[in-house]
């Protein structure tokens, strides 16, 4: 329609003969509401058998964390996501360089199939099929 305002453009408002000015969110801001296949959460909730793959965690998974953040072009597979309890969503966040040296989280320039991760069964490499593969500790 005419005069609409387009992604990332500004916006005006006439009320009570004010003009009020917002930001309309652009495609990048959007990109968060991107959710994860159902098959591909599917396959990491099967690998983490429903439960938290926080190390050592017996609480039910309930959020599928992204190791290598979407901000920093993260996918969305197996090898990539892990099932999360709320409170360890919020503490791989809240800690990243824990997170970070426990695989929880993957630097940008890193490839999370290389980065091993401690989960409940030990340190392990996630494939994109949703292998998990024994290794050694120590993510980078």
């Amino acid at each position: 329609r005419a005069g609409a305002a387009k992604q990332g453009e500004a916006v005006g408002e006439q009320t009570g003969g004010k003009t009020r000015t917002a930001v309309r969110p652009s495609k990048a801001a959007k990109s968060k509401a991107d959710p994860v296949n159902p098959k591909v959460r599917a396959v990491v909730r099967e690998r983490a058998q429903g439960m938290c793959e926080y190390s050592l965690c017996p609480a039910q998974g309930v959020h599928v964390h992204h190791r290598k953040l979407r901000s920093q072009g993260g996918e969305h597979d197996p090898s990539n996501l892990i099932l999360l309890c709320s409170f360890h969503h919020g503490a791989c966040h809240g800690s990243p360089e824990w997170s970070y040296a426990h695989g929880y989280l993957v630097h940008s320039h890193n490839d999370p199939q290389r980065i091993p991760v401690l989960l409940r069964s030990g340190w392990a490499l996630l494939g994109v099929d949703g292998s998990i593969t024994p290794a050694r500790g120590g993510a980078s």
